[in-house]
């Protein structure tokens, strides 16, 4: 889970299909 916190660093993170909608969700969470 990594990713997360990682997400505004990779902008690709949750436009990833190995991420799928549950990364676009996460990183909703992560950005607010």
């Amino acid at each position: 889970r990594l990713g997360f916190r990682e997400v505004g660093k990779r902008p690709d993170y949750y436009k990833s299909p190995d991420r799928g909608p549950t990364g676009a969700l996460v990183m909703r969470r992560d950005l607010r």
